[in-house]
């Protein structure tokens, strides 16, 4: 899933996805809104972003010896993070069109609470995915949303640019460098960890 670096590779990667997205804010500015051209334009004037860095959370409320760790890696501040930020901002206007959307846990606990007298031979199951950020590839993860988006064309929100997002989504999944310690590394498939719009994505794509 992970490509090593030299640090020269990760840093020629790291401007060539600034220079990237910066391409795609310019060649859609004339359908973006004012606030959306003032966000990007604020975001972008910084050009010394760190890349994203890897680390290890512990999963404390595990009882098991050794203490089982989570990978994640963290973007804030980072280029790539500047239009991740902004996908999901976008993709969390139109989520709800999923028909098996949860906003929370607490619209799960409302929805249970009211779905009124059970059969008495019905079960209610929970189940955990293994590994499903990682188990979505990219280009049909994409391909997926952009299929998705044009199937609910008409109830999109005005303005919503469907090329942008797609274009964006590319970008922000297949160029997800980031440093572990003093060695550097490229995702090379799945969902890009630690970037924020990973979760309305997931959300999206396994809906379809």
């Amino acid at each position: 899933s992970y490509q090593q670096l030299s640090p020269t590779d990760a840093q020629a990667l790291h401007l060539k996805t600034r220079q990237d997205l910066l391409s795609l804010v310019e060649l859609h500015k004339e359908t973006l809104s004012a606030t959306d051209t003032c966000y990007f334009d604020r975001s972008f004037a910084i050009q010394d972003k760190r890349l994203p860095q890897f680390g290890l959370m512990p999963k404390v409320h595990k009882k098991t010896v050794p203490i089982p760790t989570r990978p994640l890696v963290k973007c804030a501040g980072s280029t790539v993070e500047i239009m991740s930020k902004y996908l999901d901002y976008q993709l969390q206007k139109v989520v709800h069109l999923c028909p098996s959307y949860l906003k929370d846990s607490n619209s799960l606990l409302h929805n249970l609470n009211h779905l009124g007298p059970l059969p008495p031979d019905a079960s209610l199951l929970s189940a955990d995915a293994v590994s499903m950020y990682t188990n979505i590839e990219t280009s049909h993860g994409v391909a997926s949303i952009s299929k998705w988006l044009h199937r609910h064309k008409r109830s999109l929100p005005p303005g919503f640019n469907i090329s942008l997002v797609t274009e964006a989504l590319l970008v922000v999944m297949q160029q997800n460098v980031f440093q572990f310690d003093d060695t550097f590394w490229l995702q090379t498939s799945g969902t890009a960890m630690g970037t924020s719009v990973a979760c309305v994505y997931a959300a999206i794509y396994y809906s379809l």
